[in-house]
């Protein structure tokens, strides 16, 4: 069309319009201090998710371990009342949530419960980590095994143990007694030390037994299950002091379990002093 002598074209974009031409340099993206400013936020984001999710995942593992101790707690308790069991028996709980008795010297079975978490972790734990359980205060960490001892009147006491089950071998120190000795005025005693705790592992120790553990001598004068990794003794273990010997008598009260006593060349221990001294006969002199 010609108005005035002028041109005018129609295009796409409309009558009398030039086309728009787009400018590639002016298309922004981001930038390298945008981008740093994204991955920050995002590294502040995962910082704080991780340790929630950490938090979360030890309570989740704590929580299970609580479940499964009350459980063999109860299976514990229900086989010690059932069955013919004795002061001393030991139970340990499995991956199954079933419990196996064990044996005195015995080891720990194939598919036993290790903890996966730690009792500090579980909603409700006291200050000190320990949790309330059949009216009990247990305390556990990671890896540990949980083991069930009768006592008196049939009841349970729950334990968390290592658990370990290995002999001796060729880790095992070069220095684990077998024997001790007792000297007196007259004559020389070698008593026979029957189980060296430390290279034997966790088990449970029959009435009378002397072992070795962390440096120093022992006798139980009840059953009970001991773990070389946390060994504190009770008031059922007694220290044996090769270098003291008491006065042998059968109705002398101030003696105690692990005293050694002298009578006509044959050295004894006293392995309970309930009402009366009770003295196992070690042997003869050298």
């Amino acid at each position: 069309m010609i108005r005035g002598g002028s041109t005018m074209k129609r295009t796409a974009f409309g009558e009398g319009c030039a086309p728009m031409r787009r400018n590639c340099s002016e298309q922004n993206g981001f930038t390298l201090a945008e981008l740093l400013v994204v991955v920050g936020i995002v590294a502040v984001l995962v910082a704080i998710a991780i340790p929630v999710f950490i938090a979360q995942l030890d309570r989740a593992n704590a929580g299970a371990d609580e479940a499964n101790i009350r459980s063999g707690y109860g299976n514990a308790q229900s086989l010690a009342i059932s069955s013919d069991v004795a002061v001393g028996d030991v139970f340990v709980l499995l991956g199954d949530g079933t419990v196996s008795k064990q044996t005195a010297g015995g080891g720990m079975p194939v598919n036993v419960y290790t903890t996966k978490g730690e009792s500090k972790n579980v909603t409700g734990a006291s200050e000190t980590g320990k949790v309330m359980i059949a009216g009990q205060e247990v305390e556990w960490g990671v890896g540990q095994t949980i083991v069930y001892t009768v006592i008196e009147g049939k009841k349970v006491v729950i334990l968390a143990s290592s658990g370990s089950s290995s002999g001796g071998g060729e880790d095992a120190p070069d220095d684990s007694p077998e024997f001790f000795y007792v000297s007196t005025e007259n004559a020389r005693y070698q008593v026979k030390v029957e189980i060296n705790l430390d290279t034997a592992g966790a088990q449970t120790i029959a009435a009378g037994t002397i072992f070795y553990c962390n440096g120093k001598y022992y006798m139980a004068a009840y059953p009970e299950w001991l773990d070389p990794n946390q060994f504190n003794p009770t008031s059922n273990i007694s220290e044996i002091n090769p270098d003291k010997l008491v006065a042998y008598s059968e109705k002398e009260l101030s003696v105690v379990p692990g005293d050694l006593a002298e009578k006509d060349g044959r050295l004894y221990i006293c392995t309970k002093c309930d009402w009366l001294p009770t003295w196992r006969d070690l042997g003869v002199s050298l």
